[in-house]
């Protein structure tokens, strides 16, 4: 049991040294670097890198499949509701039949 103490206590304490203490100068640096990467750089190259893997395209693709996706359950919506206007419709002329014989 002391040795695998032994080996957690080692790992944790080098991990604790590369990470924290002994390398701060690095994660500064890398900290910067990602900073700037992600804030300047980023916005400008990212319309190429679109571009380049076809994003854009797939883009429109997606939206054209939406789109005509959206209009055919709305074309179905408005048939299903004529079809219900049209039964409640002839539910009441049949009600009104009944009630007035005549």
């Amino acid at each position: 049991m002391t040795e695998l103490h032994d080996i957690y206590f080692h790992a944790w304490h080098w991990l604790f040294q590369m990470v924290q203490l002994g390398n701060w100068v690095g994660n500064i640096v890398a900290g910067v670097i990602t900073f700037i990467t992600l804030t300047i750089v980023w916005p400008k190259f990212r319309h190429v890198v679109e571009r380049a893997i076809g994003v854009t395209a797939l883009h429109k693709k997606l939206d054209a499949q939406h789109t005509e996706k959206m209009t055919q359950a709305e074309r179905h919506h408005q048939e299903k509701m004529a079809q219900a206007e049209r039964h409640h419709k002839a539910q009441l002329a049949a009600t009104r039949k009944a009630r007035n014989p005549e």
